[in-house]
């Protein structure tokens, strides 16, 4: 079973004196059939029951699948045939997910990424080494008083969470490795390889 998520995009236009670009999520569809004629049927078919007319769509934008993209057998072709403005635009989300996961498999990001997993994790399971690494952020001058007083986990799907651990691993790397050296006074004999690893990198 395939789920079929369905936004919409839309100028809110009650104020004359200033437009307003919204996005609101319109119904996930369930199916089983995938291809191109299908998906159009389902998109369209999920207009009329949100009284949405034909002649108001002006534009679609979906992955690079092939039942979605293609020219003439994707969803996309069979909607513009009802809704001739519906201009197909390759969904800018999916074309920055499948440059980011190009670059990943680059040696240089991929370990950089999965240090930065692996110290965030380490530090984050043990309430003692999460409490070492708050002290060290607060002698930190660097950083306003209010700066948030933890490491953030990478979500494998939303990039934009990893851009945000990184930054914050950054921000606060001088306290992650003095925290790293006092973690050496009270580690357990199981830490060690992966304690000496991060002072190492």
């Amino acid at each position: 079973m395939e789920q079929v998520l369905l936004c919409l995009r839309y100028v809110d236009s009650e104020n004359v004196k200033q437009h307003k670009v919204k996005e609101m999520f319109l119904e996930f569809i369930p199916t089983n059939d995938v291809t191109g004629v299908d998906l159009s049927n389902l998109i369209l078919n999920a207009f009329k029951r949100n009284g949405l007319e034909y002649c108001h769509v002006v534009g679609q934008s979906y992955d690079g699948a092939a039942s979605m993209s293609e020219h003439f057998q994707g969803a996309q072709a069979y909607v513009r045939k009802e809704c001739p403005l519906a201009l197909y635009v390759y969904c800018s989300a999916h074309s920055l997910n499948l440059a980011i996961a190009d670059s990943c498999s680059q040696p240089e990001i991929r370990n950089c990424l999965g240090i930065v997993q692996s110290v965030g994790t380490f530090i984050r399971n043990s309430a003692q080494r999460t409490a070492v690494l708050r002290d060290n952020i607060n002698q930190l001058s660097t950083l306003p008083p209010h700066h948030k007083k933890n490491l953030l986990a990478m979500c494998e799907t939303r990039w934009v969470h990893k851009y945000e651990a990184v930054i914050r691993f950054k921000e606060i790397y001088p306290a992650i490795m003095a925290a790293v050296e006092e973690f050496k006074l009270f580690t357990t004999k199981k830490h060690p390889i992966k304690l000496y690893s991060f002072l190492i990198h």
